[in-house]
């Protein structure tokens, strides 16, 4: 099997709304390569309370492997908060976060979302 690769939820957004992103992403689940940190899981499920949209969540969510937000991947966003605020360059906490569980797994993340990403070195993009 080809290695997972991590999708921000930007990139769960897009492919609900068939953007040009939605291929790749097509491709990922059916390679059984998509994966999710818990972090996207609770952004995706934030405020949603149309029954249609919690089903499409679900099913997205059986199709993916699912990342834990460990300690050691909280130690590893704590250091990456650290050195991005200090340098003028602070991203959303959970971007942070989801970074942080991408770069413990040595995985890819597949963002739409570059720009502030590309602010943390040593994460790999997909």
């Amino acid at each position: 099997m080809a290695d997972i690769i991590l999708l921000d939820t930007g990139i769960v957004f897009e492919f609900f709304s068939n953007k040009i992103s939605s291929s790749k992403t097509e491709n990922l689940l059916y390679e059984s390569r998509a994966t999710l940190s818990t972090l996207t899981i609770f952004e995706l499920f934030n405020g949603v309370t149309n029954e249609k949209h919690i089903e499409q969540r679900e099913q997205f969510v059986k199709l993916c492997h699912i990342i834990d937000f460990t300690e050691s991947i909280a130690r590893k966003a704590s250091e990456i908060y650290t050195k991005l605020k200090l340098s003028g360059e602070l991203i959303d906490t959970v971007d942070i976060m989801i970074a942080a569980s991408a770069m413990q797994r040595k995985i890819s993340l597949f963002t739409n979302n570059k720009n502030h990403f590309e602010r943390i070195p040593g994460l790999v993009l997909y």
